[in-house]
């Protein structure tokens, strides 16, 4: 599969980088199928959100 990184920025224009472990987004891939790619796909959503 993929990892996963994303620049998320905040208001102010500060960039963070979020790097998901390979083996991470591999388990998650493989115990939940295509919700686990989904939710995946979404982190960066969720990350913004929780900021």
């Amino acid at each position: 599969m993929m990892s996963l990184s994303e620049k998320i920025g905040n208001d102010k224009g500060d960039k963070r980088m979020y790097t998901l472990p390979q083996t991470f987004c591999d388990t998650i891939t493989h115990l939940h199928s295509h919700k686990g790619q989904k939710w995946l796909t979404d982190f960066p959503q969720l990350i913004r959100y929780c900021e």
